[in-house]
């Protein structure tokens, strides 16, 4: 913190304590948008994840259920090459 006080002091010598002080407030609030950011960032990321996972557990399901059809297709099929009755 001392060290941000003494850059402080000798910017203002240079550009005016005005300007200082609004570099100051800048660079903390683009501190603070740094950090806001990365949250979301990181809750984008664990929201993918679930998303991902509730599609390959859809994705499994269709599947499994477009194998049954097939099974059952090819079972009706076989019915009626045999002359099955409807």
């Amino acid at each position: 913190m001392e060290q941000l006080l003494d850059v402080l002091t000798n910017l203002s010598s240079v550009i005016g304590v005005p300007a200082a002080l609004c570099l100051a407030w800048a660079a903390f609030v683009i501190r603070d948008h740094a950090k806001r950011i990365q949250k979301l960032e990181e809750d984008l990321e664990e929201a993918n994840k679930a998303r991902s996972g509730e599609l390959n557990a859809i994705y499994e399901r269709i599947n499994t259920m477009a194998g049954d059809v097939a099974f059952i297709k090819g079972a009706l099929s076989e019915r009626y090459k045999q002359g099955g009755s409807k």
